[in-house]
């Protein structure tokens, strides 16, 4: 289809490339990870800039817009007697991380045709990019079947809170599209567990070569991109710096020790990825366990933690050493990803993110656990879990969001797929995830130098613009 034979609201868009970018632009520059609680910002301060100047762009276009207490929030347009049809994305977005050399987290940069910063991709440019698609068919004009809203959650990735608040006060669209994942379409999510375990230590400490503290991550959904450890009495720091630099060289890492005090501090660098997609990362609690594994500390419960790590964890993936590694025909196999560690004197926390093929649950995990914890003295504590998703790939709604996003990409090749991620599609009634990842691209999302290019912000306006023409505009040929 020439540029010429578009219908007028495909054309339309590209007229807003300009605008599109300074508003993402204006909402990237917001750090709005999860922060400390307060009156009216329930998920903390950046999150809720992000709803406010969200909104702000809705009021500015003329859309109705609310704020639900700073939970959630929303823009609508059409006629409120109508059905409606929902679009769900988030404003809130994972910390930013080491490691930019675009920018930074939050100093979008426009370079090559690609606009840098975290939340570009995940998942501020794809509100973006639906905002824009329904402001094409606004003002060009077209009657609406279905009143649509675009609803904004506020903490998408570190819990539910948001959306349910939304679900107890709100009404529920009939059928919603979730911008926050992959092209063509998803027609599963696997589940999706955080769980911790945690070994208590005993008066031990100090009597020789000793570990401190070990801290790494920031959230269980990304692979950790910096751990760190203090080693205690440690006779001779230029031998044991050597220790380190030698055991850097033979493996490729990027670990270090440097003097730390009296102390010598350790530190690992790795690559971050998202949790769903370990294996694009490298995690640098693993590097950093590994070696710590090589040294002779003198307690024999830090002893039994390496050990432990070492034995049943590693750089393991699938979950395969703490006898989870399940698979179905569906969807595949396990993932996991260590995503956290904090140690003290007093205990070791180990934080994992686990994706769980759709015909499970997170009971076939624990029970995969369970024996191999009786024998260790590890306590597993239960943080959250969120059930698989699943549409067969022949549902009609399936059929047709992969039949759009091939009119506009010519991509006949790709299937339905099923993912490792969460949306909130697997949260709400008749929803599923669509883009606004396209199959081949560069995906880094919860990664440093996350970004968006130009030229597929506007495919996906272009996207999303023909999504909502089809689920929510009365159609009129003469308009075409």
């Amino acid at each position: 289809m020439t540029a010429a034979q578009q219908p007028d609201y495909i054309r339309k868009i590209d007229e807003y490339e300009k605008q599109m970018i300074e508003d993402l632009k204006s909402l990237a520059e917001l750090e709005s990870c999860a922060g400390a609680p307060a009156d009216g910002a329930p998920f903390g301060e950046g999150p809720l800039q992000a709803l406010n100047a969200m909104l702000a762009i809705g009021e500015r276009e003329g859309m109705k817009t609310k704020s639900l207490d700073g939970y959630a929030g929303y823009i609508e347009y059409g006629d409120p007697d109508r059905d409606m049809f929902g679009i769900l994305t988030h404003l809130d977005v994972v910390p930013g991380g080491s490691g930019w050399t675009h920018g930074g987290p939050f100093e979008p940069v426009l370079e090559d045709g690609k606009l840098y910063g975290r939340g570009t991709s995940d998942d501020k440019g794809p509100s973006i990019a639906a905002f824009y698609a329904l402001k094409a068919l606004k003002d060009c004009g077209y009657e609406f079947d279905r009143r649509v809203r675009m609803i904004f959650g506020l903490n998408e990735e570190t819990g539910e809170e948001s959306l349910d608040y939304y679900k107890k006060n709100e009404e529920i669209p009939s059928f919603s599209i979730v911008p926050d994942s992959d092209f063509p379409v998803v027609s599963g999510e696997k589940g999706i567990m955080v769980f911790d375990l945690i070994k208590y230590f005993g008066i031990h400490r100090n009597s020789g070569l000793d570990i401190i503290s070990i801290k790494g991550g920031s959230a269980p959904n990304m692979v950790p991109d910096h751990a760190e450890a203090v080693v205690s009495g440690v006779d001779n720091n230029e031998k044991f710096a050597a220790r380190v630099a030698e055991f850097a060289e033979k493996t490729h890492y990027l670990i270090r020790a440097e003097a730390d005090g009296g102390n010598m501090k350790i530190t690992a660098e790795g690559k971050s990825a998202h949790g769903s997609t370990p294996w694009k990362g490298l995690n640098a609690i693993s590097v950093l366990m590994q070696f710590l594994y090589t040294i002779e500390v003198d307690s024999e419960e830090i002893r039994e933690t390496l050990d432990f790590y070492e034995s049943h964890i590693g750089f393991d993936m699938l979950g395969e050493r703490l006898g989870i590694n399940l698979k179905d025909e569906k969807s595949g196999s396990l993932v996991m990803n260590t995503g956290i560690i904090d140690m003290n004197e007093s205990r070791i926390r180990m934080t994992f993110n686990v994706r769980i093929p759709v015909t499970l649950s997170d009971t076939d995990v624990y029970s995969g656990i369970a024996a191999l914890l009786m024998e260790s003295n590890i306590d597993l504590v239960e943080r959250m879990y969120q059930p698989p998703l699943y549409y067969e790939p022949d549902d009609p709604r399936i059929t047709k969001l992969a039949e759009i996003y091939r009119k506009f990409t010519g991509d006949s090749e790709t299937k339905p797929l099923v993912i490792g991620g969460g949306t909130y599609a697997r949260q709400i009634d008749n929803a599923v995830a669509f883009g606004a990842m396209y199959p081949g691209d560069e995906d880094r999302m919860h990664c440093a130098d996350e970004y968006v290019s130009v030229s597929r912000l506007m495919q996906t306006a272009k996207i999303y613009a023909e999504t909502i023409y089809e689920f929510a505009v009365k159609h009129d040929e003469s308009k075409d």
